[in-house]
């Protein structure tokens, strides 16, 4: 059982801001957020026998949060940078009102939801699409999820609203227009039964939190 949890609000998620790897913390609403995630998973029954996360504050404070609610602080926690937000480059730290001023609504648009848009890089030239998200993420899918998924463990991988994006379109097998569309809100848990990610053709089975 896979168990798929967006991090609590962010401080910069409170003020509408493009955050990307930038690392911000949570909310006293984000910090709620995350231990109602994990109260939600003890009364389902739910226990995390392994967790994954990003290398990103707001994340990591969540999965301590939810494991600490959920089951205890037992259960190992692997980190990765492959978890972490997509990077907005130029965008980060922007306002989305100011972002659509400055370059106009419908291209940031295309910029936060078109799969293979990018937005202009920072000075470092970082900057990634959806696409370069899912492209970082098939190997940890691969090496790490899916193994400890077929070793029967029940996994918690807490990260950001477009790294599952493009997880869950991976493991339901989702179009490009139908990931564009998911919403997970934060804090917000999706409970994946069996996944099976190119393998026997049968549908994942899940249960939604959003």
């Amino acid at each position: 059982m896979l168990i798929l949890v967006r991090h609590g609000e962010s401080a910069w998620n409170a003020d509408d801001r493009f955050t990307g790897w930038a690392d911000v913390a949570l909310t006293a609403a984000g910090r709620q957020e995350a231990r109602s995630a994990g109260s939600w998973l003890r009364s389902e029954g739910i226990v995390p026998t392994s967790a994954h996360t990003s290398l990103l504050t707001r994340a990591l404070g969540t999965t301590d949060l939810v494991l600490d609610a959920c089951c205890g602080s037992d259960v190992p926690v692997l980190r990765t940078d492959r978890l972490n937000e997509r990077h907005y480059g130029i965008l980060q730290g922007m306002s989305r009102a100011a972002a659509a001023e400055r370059y106009g609504a419908a291209r940031v648009a295309r910029w936060r939801r078109g799969i293979h848009d990018r937005p202009p890089a920072d000075a470092a030239g970082r900057a990634e699409s959806l696409a370069d998200v899912r492209l970082r993420l098939r190997p940890y899918l691969d090496d790490e999820l899916l193994p400890a998924l077929d070793a029967g463990q029940t996994v918690l991988v807490v990260s950001h609203g477009n790294t599952l994006r493009m997880l869950i379109q991976a493991l339901e097998r989702l179009s490009d227009v139908e990931a564009a569309g998911l919403e997970l809100r934060t804090g917000g848990v999706r409970v994946i039964g069996q996944p099976r990610v190119g393998r026997s053709g049968r549908d994942a089975r899940h249960v939604r939190r959003l």
